[in-house]
């Protein structure tokens, strides 16, 4: 065959198109096309001029269409053969008896291809070879490219194009029939639907469709199909549906009736809405349920606490994955041990009623034998009868059996169960059972043990629980609900009645789209929840429950010992029924103690109590933890359980301990001295000292302590005891504005001859504080103090008055080193008197202040060490010494969790008012400020709510306590950014412009203003803050915080980085680490935005590195949300050139915190990465460090590691690190 007769390619499956190898030929006009169509359609055989003519033009052609014809063969000729002379008549189109004919190499036009595989697939399906005949009948199928001959006019091509089409349906229908043959009904059922639609009245393609639908287990639907043929054909023909389609009908009815037992049962739950998480476990069922498709066989146990989902899930994988297979669900309760395979019988079907002969056989059989007692060998031929049952309905397709609460199964059904894990093995079977830790049997063991590792479920973690909530209250949900929600610890079903509860006690709503909770509604709630928990807990055995009740007398977690003593049991009772409890998720380990693994479980079996009955316990246990030697807090919370007038024993014991408990726990030990200050007590001296220990806890709560105070000096006969209340109750009238009042009070106190000199030299100072208040005009202050120093002899005090009220005003002017050297006078003024240790320890937190200023943190951490001693002296005992300065001071230096620790002592600082104590009344404020303030920049969105939440619940106002208010403030500012409402940060800190503001207070605040004014597009308020920086920064003697804040308000004002990157530089002299890291991110946002690339990325890895030590996520979030539209990301940022063989900064840390304990969720909070990314790090680090699993990466591993790596820059770690331990 010459060589331009084989390489045309001529497709008419669509548009008309020839190819000679890729290219295109252009065949012309449609006529001429058409021509070409004809010719193409009879290859090799002669048409003549009349037909073409015909098949072209139809009946009535025009006068010239004989010169046309020639014409289009012409041309058609000179495109086929383009080489071909004029005089030749050619090899491809050639003249022919009156006609011409297209002589091609008939294997390469698609029409003819498809003929062939047509036949070659009818002959494979007649020989039984039906997956051969499918995989011809798609590559039949494959060559069409839309409808035939679509761009060919004329009526040959028309009627080809019908009959065309009609070949392409049946070719469908033949791959129907194939598809069903070889077991891949599910893979024509779309197509076939489609077909249906496009020809409603094609009885065959309806019953090719019905077929496969009953072969994927969807048999009611394809009785739908079948009920809707019956609706099409009466209203279209007025027919019946023919014989062919009743036969298939039929033949799925008596499938259904003989082969799905399931269907009868009614036992599979359905898919439970809402359902979240789970993503691992779902994945690894689907992977069988993928396996079981291709025949082969598994076996899943699924585990976990009860409500954790085990139903939910099992239900949901099998809704996923729809009816491709049918499922048969059997399911367990406490009854089932009762009836020998009871749990199975039902399931599959096996009743005397039923249509399937063999069931109703083996039901006559078992019912006779109830009769006459079961034996053994009965049920074993049982078992063998129904898995009879289940290796056919294998035969006929793979087959889903779940056992659910296996738990609760008899022995013969855990026996049966045994035996489909071994037919797993060689049929086309999944087993799924699910099942509780406990109760523990041990044939329910050795069943668990053949299915292999079982897939435990976990609790939900954080964003599913809000997933979860958000879907049950209908909207997203509010912090506060949220905060409720996580007593159920991530159990769905506990999550479920918590929504329910809330809802029947009206205390769930939604406003603007945010679901709230209202709290007076919460314990009604969860009064209703604690009722339906109880009856959930009676899977656990009698003695189980007993220790739990008592365990539940001591809160949320508690000590074994403690229980074993309350209850007058040995130990040893006791650890069968906690091991239970922990086994079925009740409990779990705390490490030296137990923990209720829902704190709503321990408030269920609380309450189940009468009140009357838990008071006595909770009394009972109180005085045999105190027999015991316990601590003083343990007794303390069970005698605050007990919400009745203490009794004698009480008393005694409060008398002896509660100081003790105010120095760890002073918010409980209050509340027990005021239950105990109520009663009438017999001896008149216990009563004064606990209302005189209820007073200065009240005040130091922030409470009012006016009337205990009042009532102390009623009965009081102790001089220093007065002396204590005056002071107390003078500062308290001062601060209400009642100054002559305070000034009365503290006169009469001088006039008491009897009062010690320790007293009297604090109520001199608080005297002269409030004779001469404040220095709003700072030259009468000065003049003032300094008439005083010169007439004030030989008295320390009035020398030392003289000298602070000086200390005030130069700090007021920013003149620090002069300030310093007033109070170091004042210091050497009272260093020789023991007498004025109280003076002595506030000017040295006077002295901590200036030295801030100062920068000079090393001084400042010696002067609070020489507090913490004289207190020691003083007392005789261990001391808090300066809280509130040490925490101040560790915050600037970025030791985040010391500050936090310093902020614990806080309440603790003192058991008596003293002078230092009234200048630090606010300091719960500072308190509940700062630890907000760090959990906002550690992105802990929920201690930032509850400590905001707290501060706003304070009896006395933010005003009326200024020099501790700026962290609150900060903190309420960074809540309102951290939702994206700048303007409400912008109000949070307007109070930093107030010209009353203290000295120290301000300055390091004024860059986030400028930062968050800027940013909210008001210019005008960040020059005015600039103004206020640079006033500052005129008035300070040596380069301090106020001069600091105005270079670093001006760079962000003016664009100006050079000036922030030198500030930086300064901060990290000074080991103002947290200043440090702010500061370099906003440097680098101006580098970036000069097009400073270079000077960018460098400024953001040195702020990304610092931030990451301290913890600070959001930061760091909002640092690289900040530099992402300049092209800088975090990942590039941190890597070195060098990286292929050592850890990066970032790795280092990961490295660091995997190797103190820490899990990848946690790790992933703390630095603000997903947990995929963590994982990646970690598997690099192991790469790196070269050991092989997480445990080789220790500290010395990464130590060693950093020594070999020279050039490798680290990080300088906090100098504690707290956080969640693996």
């Amino acid at each position: 065959m010459p060589e331009e007769q084989r390489g045309l390619d001529i497709e008419l499956l669509g548009p008309l198109r020839v190819r000679r190898g890729e290219q295109v030929l252009d065949l012309g006009s449609g006529r001429r096309r058409a021509v070409f169509a004809v010719l193409a359609m009879r290859a090799g055989q002669t048409v003549s001029r009349a037909e073409l003519i015909e098949a072209v033009w139809g009946d009535d052609p025009p006068a010239t269409v004989e010169g046309s014809l020639y014409t289009y063969v012409s041309d058609l000729r000179r495109v086929l053969e383009p080489r071909r002379s004029r005089w030749s008549s050619g090899e491809v189109l050639v003249s022919a008896g009156g006609g011409y004919e297209l002589r091609v190499d008939p294997a390469r036009i698609d029409v003819v291809r498809l003929e062939h595989m047509r036949e070659r697939a009818a002959q494979c399906a007649a020989e039984d070879r039906w997956q051969e005949a499918y995989r011809l009948l798609s590559d039949a199928l494959a060559l069409w490219r839309g409808e035939a001959l679509a761009d060919v006019g004329g009526p040959f091509a028309a009627r080809h194009r019908a009959r065309l089409a009609e070949i392409r349906l049946a070719t469908v229908e033949s791959r129907a029939e194939a598809a069903l043959a070889a077991g891949r009904a599910e893979e024509v059922v779309d197509e076939l639907r489609r077909l249906v639609a496009e020809h409603p009245t094609r009885e065959r393609t309806r019953g090719l469709l019905m077929s496969a639908l009953h072969a994927g287990g969807r048999s009611e639907e394809a009785l739908a199909v079948y009920a809707d043929a019956e609706r099409v054909l009466a209203g279209e023909l007025g027919i019946e549906p023919g014989p062919a389609l009743r036969s298939v009908r039929e033949a799925i009815q008596q499938d259904m009736r003989s082969l799905s037992p399931w269907q009868d049962a009614g036992l599979r739950p359905s898919a439970p809405a809402p359902f979240v998480g789970r993503a691992q476990a779902m994945a690894a069922l689907r992977d069988h349920l993928v396996r079981l498709a291709e025949g082969r066989g598994g076996a899943v146990w699924v585990e976990g606490e009860p409500g954790c989902g085990k139903t939910a899930l099992l239900a949901a994988v099998l809704d996923h994955a729809g009816h491709a297979c049918p499922v048969v669900w059997a399911a367990g309760d406490e009854l089932s041990g009762r009836f020998p395979l009871g749990m199975l019988l039902e399931a599959f079907g096996v009743d005397a009623r039923s249509s399937d002969p063999q069931r109703r056989e083996l039901a006559r059989e078992l019912r006779q034998r109830d009769g006459a007692r079961r034996t053994g060998d009965a049920e074993r031929i049982a078992i063998e009868r129904l898995l009879a049952i289940v290796d056919q309905l294998c035969a006929h397709r793979p087959l889903v059996v779940v056992l659910d609460d296996v738990q609760w199964a008899d022995e013969a059904s855990l026996l049966a169960c045994h035996r489909l894990v071994r037919m797993t093995r060689r049929a086309p079977l999944l087993v799924l059972a699910a099942a509780r830790p406990v109760p523990r049997r041990d044939a329910v063991d050795r069943v668990r043990a053949a299915f292999g590792g079982p897939v435990r479920i976990p609790p939900l973690d954080q964003d599913e629980v809000a997933d979860l909530v958000c879907a049950l209250a209908g909207a997203e949900p509010s912090v506060t609900l949220l905060d409720v929600v996580a007593g159920a610890v991530g159990n769905p079903r506990l999550i479920h009645l918590m929504i329910d509860g809330l809802r029947r006690a009206g205390g769930l709503r939604v406003d603007d789209g945010l679901a709230e909770v209202d709290r007076d509604a919460v314990p009604r709630a969860l009064g209703w929840v604690s009722a339906e928990l109880t009856g959930l807990l009676g899977f656990l055995g009698e003695p189980a429950r007993d220790v739990l009740r008592w365990a539940s007398l001591f809160g949320q977690e508690f000590d074994l010992g403690e229980v074993a003593a309350a209850t007058a049991r040995p130990v040893s009772d006791l650890i069968g029924p906690v091991e239970e409890a922990v086994a079925a998720g009740v409990l779990r380990d705390a490490g030296d103690r137990f923990a209720f693994r829902h704190p709503l479980v321990r408030q269920a079996l609380h309450e189940a109590m009468p009140k009357a009955v838990r008071v006595a316990l909770h009394r009972q246990a109180a005085r045999t933890l105190a027999a015991a030697g316990s601590d003083p807090d343990r007794v303390a919370q069970q005698l605050l359980a007990a919400p009745v007038e203490p009794d004698a024993w009480t008393i005694d014991w409060l008398l002896q301990h509660s100081d003790t408990v105010a120095r760890r726990s002073p918010e409980l030990a209050a509340d027990l001295l005021e239950r105990a200050v109520r009663v009438v007590v017999a001896d008149e001296r216990t009563r004064e000292v606990l209302t005189a220990r209820l007073a200065r806890l009240r005040f130091w709560l922030g409470r009012r302590a006016d009337a205990e105070a009042r009532a102390v000096l009623a009965m009081t006969t102790d001089a220093g005891t007065a002396a204590e209340m005056r002071l107390l109750l003078a500062y308290l009238d001062a601060v209400r504005g009642v100054p002559g009042q305070a000034c009365l009070t503290l006169r009469s106190a001088a006039d008491d001859a009897d009062v010690p000199p320790r007293w009297r030299a604090q109520q001199r100072m608080l005297l002269a504080s409030i004779e001469r208040p404040g220095c709003e005009d700072l030259a009468d202050a000065e003049n003032d103090a300094r008439a005083m120093l010169q007439h004030a002899g030989a008295d320390p005090l009035d020398t030392v008055h003289a000298l602070r009220r000086l200390w005030q005003v130069e700090s007021a002017r920013g003149r620090h080193r002069q300030a310093l050297h007033h109070v170091d006078a004042a210091l050497a003024a009272v260093r020789d008197h023991p007498d004025l240790v109280d003076v002595h320890v506030s000017l040295l937190d006077d002295r901590v202040a200036t030295l801030h200023a100062l920068d000079r943190f090393d001084e400042a951490d010696r002067c609070m060490a020489e507090a913490r001693q004289l207190i020691v002296r003083r007392d005789g005992r261990g001391s808090a010494g300066l809280p509130v300065p040490a925490a101040v001071h560790a915050f600037w230096l970025g030791r985040w969790d010391q500050a936090i620790v310093e902020l614990d002592a806080v309440p603790q600082a003192a058991s008596e008012v003293t002078l230092y104590g009234l200048r630090r009344r606010g300091a719960i404020v500072l308190r509940h400020g700062m630890t907000a303030l760090i959990a906002g920049l550690r992105d802990d969105e929920r201690q930032l709510e509850n400590h905001l939440r707290a501060a706003a619940d304070l009896p006395f106002s933010v005003g009326a306590e200024k020099d501790h208010a700026e962290f609150l403030m900060a903190a309420r500012a960074l809540a309102a950014e951290r939702r994206g409402e700048l303007e409400e940060a912008l109000a949070a800190l307007q109070p930093m412009l107030e010209l009353d503001r203290p000295w120290a207070a301000r300055h390091q605040w004024l860059p986030a203003v400028v930062r968050l004014a800027l940013r909210a597009g008001r210019t005008d308020l960040a020059q005015d803050v600039c103004e206020v920086a640079e006033a500052g920064k005129r008035q300070e003697d040596a380069p301090g915080r106020a001069t600091a804040a105005a270079t670093w308000c001006h760079g962000l004002l003016a664009t100006e980085p050079d000036e922030l990157a030198a500030l930086a530089s300064r901060f990290q002299q000074a080991g103002r680490r947290y200043e440090y890291a702010m500061v370099l991110a906003d440097a680098a946002e101006l580098f970036a935005r000069t097009g400073r690339e270079a000077e960018a990325r460098s400024a953001l890895r040195d702020s990304l590195l610092v931030a990451t030590d301290l913890g600070a996520a959001w930061c760091v979030a909002r640092a690289e949300e900040r530099l992402r539209p300049y092209g800088l990301r975090r990942a590039e940022v941190l890597r070195r050139p060098d990286a292929a063989d050592s850890l990066s900064p970032l790795e280092v840390t990961v490295a660091e915190l995997v190797a103190d304990g820490w899990p990848d969720d946690d790790v992933a909070h703390r630095l603000s990465l997903s947990r995929q990314a963590v994982r990646k790090h970690v598997e690099r680090i192991q790469r790196v460090l070269g050991v092989t699993t997480r445990l080789g990466i220790t500290r010395a591993a990464v130590a060693a590691h950093r020594a070999a790596q020279p050039s490798a820059t680290s990080p300088q770690r906090s100098r504690s690190t707290t956080g969640r331990r693996r």
